[in-house]
């Protein structure tokens, strides 16, 4: 079921025109203050706001490909598929975003996780390159959080919940966002991101005993 999706995604991604892809002005407004394991990055998320819109939440998922961040640039909203994202660019693979967005659903569930989350999503990016399995338990070990978006993958039907900013000014840094977050963005079905958490329980165990030292 799993290759199904994500050939059904890629097939999306490849031969779809986005359902939405406007040039915005987008300001980084800000950090959370949590920073990863080795205390060199602040950790998702950010805050950021759409001219003088209000601010919402922006997710880094990509660090590897950036060579910055800009305080204010114009960036493309794309919503409903991944044409003219970095999977375009062909920095990223749909599968890759498929199980980003399984992990940006479980930031909504999971806030304590937030840390494991953000080293979990850059894991994915540039796999084994950074954060890997830091011994602990659940949903405190990015390793564990990989393995879970690997069997979860978000499919090409839920894609209309999530949006990506990608910077006209390559190569910035790239953001996820939730689609429901965004003012005047069309509100996405909300059944859909409480499902990107179900099951987890079971999946958690299966690998706590996985990566356990």
């Amino acid at each position: 079921m799993k290759k199904l999706a994500v050939l059904l995604l890629a097939i999306l991604a490849l031969f779809t025109v986005a359902a939405s892809a406007d040039t915005v002005m987008l300001t980084f407004s800000g950090v959370n203050g949590q920073v990863d394991e080795p205390g060199q990055y602040y950790t998702n998320p950010y805050y950021g706001n759409i001219g003088d819109g209000p601010t919402f939440n922006l997710y880094c998922n990509d660090f590897d490909h950036s060579d910055g961040i800009p305080t204010t640039a114009p960036y493309v909203e794309i919503n409903g598929a991944l044409a003219g994202s970095e999977y375009g660019l062909g920095r990223l693979t749909a599968a890759q975003y498929a199980e980003e967005f399984y992990l940006l659903g479980n930031f909504l569930t999971h806030p304590d996780s937030a840390v494991y989350l953000s080293e979990a999503m850059w894991d994915i990016a540039s796999p084994n390159a950074h954060y890997g399995d830091n011994g602990l338990d659940a949903l405190y070990n990015p390793a564990v959080w990989v393995a879970m978006a690997e069997q979860n993958p978000v499919g090409p039907d839920d894609l209309k919940n999530f949006t990506v900013f990608t910077p006209v000014n390559d190569p910035d840094q790239e953001y996820l966002a939730f689609t429901a977050d965004i003012p005047g963005a069309p509100t996405p079905e909300p059944g859909t991101l409480l499902m990107l958490g179900s099951g987890l329980v079971g999946l958690a165990a299966t690998a706590r005993k996985r990566f356990r030292r």
